[in-house]
Parts: structure tokens; C-alpha cells; sequence
């Protein structure tokens, strides 16, 4: 039984095939609240939500507005964590437990943690056993409550907005958080051949530049 308090998020980029599946592994956790941000046709989706509260957002700030929705949810209701899912992402019944048994003060934990070898973004190893990394996606993630509490969303770079992870990891260094990569045996990713991901369509030279522009110059 979880102890903690915990807001579970799937946010909705237009993929549908698995979203029945999430919702009802989301509405099946205990002791947590659910929230869906949509950022796309609301009634693509509206039969599959099983009474999750549903925010329908404009995507004006891409990649961060999800994390904008958070922060004012928060202010009016109280939460240890927010998990953060994408909908290419189908989690287990034991994610949540699985991410707060890794989870301690100034931590974030969550599956798409890598490791970068020096200033280059594109050379990495992904992390699954737990221990420190420089960088975290933020697709299946586990955020404390209060690492949102630090961030000021509405000062982003016009040229970051479409990299939240790159930008959210360079907070958790700059705040002293920890980013912990944990294992996938808890969770399907299902994007691999998906136009409506970012960070395929980037391409590796951007990803490079950003990651350059806050780790190495940081001049962000």
C-alpha cells in the first residue's frame, strides 16, 4: 500500500490505440488522483477517459504546457509526487509503488534516465539500475511536489519550449536534485514509429545544440 500522496498525469499528444489501457491502469491505482491534459481533440478520446478529470489545453507552450497545468493544479491542492506519463507509454498496476520505493528529499525518478559522456548529448548510456544521471525524459517520470514549486515556466527560452527534458534536467542541477534512472520492467513504451513525438522529429543536431547551450555554456 503507498503512503505517499500522488498525482498520476498522462498527457494526450493524439495518440489513441492505447489510451483505454492507460486510463484504466491510472483509475486502478490506489491512493492517487488522476489528471489527463489533452493537448489535442478531446473528442477523439472522451469515451476512453473513464471519468478522469480531463484539462483541455491550447498547446501554446508545446512541451512546457503540461508542466504549466501542473504547477497551477498544485497551487490548489496538495501532493507529495506528480508521475508524469505519455500516451506512448503503458505503465503496470505496480509503476507507481515501483517509482516512490526509489524515491527520496531532492529526487526524481523515472525511466528514460541516461548518463552523458562529457558535452555531447547524443553520446549516452541509459541507466536502469537506480543510480545518478545527468539527464531524464520526462514521458515516465516521477517529480516531488516541490521541484515545480522552483520553477519559473513562464521564463522559458522561445527555443527551449519544444525540450522540456533537456531543460527540466538542467533545473534538477541547478536546484540539487537528483535524477535516478530505474529499470523498464514496469512499463511498455509503445512510440518507437510515432509521428507525433518530438523528439523525433528534432533530429540529434538540436538536441546536441540545447544540451550544449545550458549544460556546457550555460548561458541559460
Amino acid at each position: 500500500m503507498m503512503s505517499a500522496s500522488l498525482l498520476y498525469v498522462l498527457t494526450y499528444y493524439k495518440r489513441t490505440r492505447n489510451m483505454s489501457r492507460i486510463c484504466q491502469i491510472m483509475r486502478s491505482t490506489p491512493e492517487t488522483d488522476t489528471l489527463l491534459i489533452c493537448n489535442g481533440d478531446i473528442n477523439r478520446i472522451q469515451s476512453y477517459t473513464y471519468d478522469i478529470p480531463v484539462i483541455v489545453t491550447d498547446n501554446r507552450w508545446k512541451n512546457f504546457q503540461r508542466h504549466i497545468v501542473i504547477q497551477n493544479f498544485l497551487r490548489h491542492k496538495t501532493y507529495d509526487h506528480v508521475l508524469l506519463l505519455d500516451d506512448d507509454v503503458i505503465p503496470s498496476f505496480e509503476l507507481p509503488h515501483y517509482f516512490l520505493s526509489g524515491s527520496a528529499p531532492h529526487t526524481i525518478v523515472g525511466g528514460w534516465g541516461y548518463r552523458i559522456d562529457g558535452d555531447d548529448y547524443t553520446r549516452r548510456t541509459k541507466i536502469e539500475d537506480g543510480s545518478e544521471c545527468h539527464y531524464m525524459g520526462a514521458g515516465i517520470t516521477l517529480y516531488p511536489s516541490d521541484f515545480y514549486r522552483h520553477l519559473n515556466l513562464m521564463n522559458i527560452d522561445a527555443n527551449m519550449m519544444v525540450m522540456d527534458d533537456i531543460w527540466l534536467s538542467y533545473m534538477a542541477k541547478c536546484l540539487n536534485y537528483r535524477l535516478l534512472g530505474m529499470s523498464c520492467q514496469h512499463w511498455q513504451f509503445k512510440g518507437n514509429d510515432d509521428r507525433h513525438a518530438t523528439y523525433l522529429r528534432l533530429g540529434e543536431n538540436k538536441k546536441r545544440k540545447y544540451w550544449r547551450a545550458l549544460f556546457v555554456n550555460e548561458s541559460h
